[in-house]
């Protein structure tokens, strides 16, 4: 599951920076320039995106952590008294 989070953390910023550069006045291929209005709009997604990654993670990060146990008395019992 970390490799997979990573992987796609990876490639997400690469692809975010790429629209970033277009949608900032970037040029793209003759091809694909008549989609040039998307690139905020896919700045907002990935944005997003980038978020909930990053959500995933701590959560993932937390899951893994072992919960601190209570610190009991000696005789076991939280109210028993020695």
């Amino acid at each position: 599951m970390a490799l997979l989070l990573v992987t796609v953390s990876s490639l997400l910023s690469v692809v975010l920076a790429v629209v970033v550069n277009v949608a900032t006045g970037g040029e793209l291929p003759e091809p694909v320039a008549a989609y040039g209005w998307l690139a905020w709009p896919t700045v907002a997604v990935l944005t997003l995106t980038g978020v909930g990654l990053a959500l995933w993670q701590h959560r993932l990060g937390q899951a893994s952590q072992p919960s601190a146990s209570p610190v009991l008395p000696p005789g076991g019992r939280p109210d028993s008294a020695e």
